[in-house]
């Protein structure tokens, strides 16, 4: 890893990581850098560790999320009453898998209380279980599976029966739901260089959300079927100015259902008359970083020749 200053050498190797750390990040939840440091004189060396913390597996992070704890006001439970939750900002078409509920309140001399929770179509009702608590209870009752497959976005109901005198109340309740979020809908999209240099390379790429293999692909140009044109990309090898146009792919799926992709429009322009491409940068990037370490190294050389003087 060499040995530089601080700011040289750690700016130098986040530089050259920086293309792993891309592919590492697209598979994590989270990353954590952490620096190491070991003492050298006057230099130091700074090895730079990935500690990679996954929450779920490449392969898929669990579905299921929640939105709560969300508090509701208070409310006399003798006689019967009920307070209120709405619940909305969670996506459309959210159904829940589970609810936790929990009861704080007043309960003098009270021999139980019994509550229910409803959604907002009261066709579902679910009864806690019956608590039997003097003068103040905070009680939970979590994995209430009732409501599986109701919308989140909905008003929710906390009704409460008090068995004794009117000083029975709800101090506080709360409603966590725990729900997964609807997939995207199948989708078909290009991705590539919108514009390109003549008789430069030009490869387009198909990127497919929630469809289910195998695939079969078609591309088209201005609306005519591209012949022989069957993979997940598309390449000319030598683009020439007849190449410019609307380009479009329709990607049949194992269900045999076709989505089309919307229209990439592509400009063909003369040599050289583009930015500098992203090799290009990339090439400025690792001289930088050669530049970066001769110079450590000469720093460290004139350290050493000033110690032995």
């Amino acid at each position: 890893m060499g040995y530089c200053t601080k700011n040289a050498c750690k700016f130098g190797f986040l530089l050259i990581h920086l293309r792993q750390w891309h592919a590492v990040a697209s598979h994590v939840r989270t990353i954590y850098f952490i620096p190491d440091e070991e003492g050298n004189e006057a230099m130091k060396r700074y090895s730079w560790l990935f500690v990679v913390a996954f929450l779920g597996s490449a392969a898929g992070f669990a579905a299921e999320v929640s939105i709560g704890p969300l508090s509701g006001s208070g409310f006399a439970i003798n006689p019967i009453n009920h307070g209120t939750i709405n619940v909305a900002g969670v996506p459309a078409g959210s159904v829940v898998n589970s609810v936790t509920v929990r009861v704080m309140g007043t309960a003098p001399y009270a021999e139980l209380c019994t509550f229910q929770l409803r959604d907002s179509s009261g066709t579902i009702l679910y009864n806690l279980p019956t608590w039997y608590d003097e003068f103040s209870f905070d009680r939970t009752a979590s994995g209430i599976t009732a409501f599986a497959g109701r919308p989140v976005n909905q008003a929710w109901e906390l009704w409460g029966q008090g068995s004794n005198t009117s000083g029975e109340r709800v101090d506080q309740w709360w409603i966590t739901i725990y729900y997964d979020e609807p997939l995207p809908d199948p989708s078909v999209r290009i991705v590539g260089p919108a514009s390109v240099e003549v008789n430069d390379t030009l490869t387009l790429r198909t990127v497919i959300t929630n469809m289910t293999g195998p695939y079969t692909y078609q591309w088209s140009k201005d609306s005519a079927v591209i012949i022989g044109a069957t993979d997940a990309e598309y390449v000319i090898p030598i683009v020439q100015y007849a190449d410019a146009g609307t380009y479009t792919v329709s990607v049949t799926d194992g269900s045999s259902t076709t989505y089309d992709s919307p229209d990439f429009e592509l400009q063909v322009v003369a040599e050289n008359s583009l930015p500098a491409s992203s090799r290009s940068m990339l090439g400025c990037l690792m001289l930088l970083v050669i530049v970066v370490g001769t110079l450590c190294v000469s720093r460290r050389r004139r350290h050493a020749y000033i110690a032995t003087e």
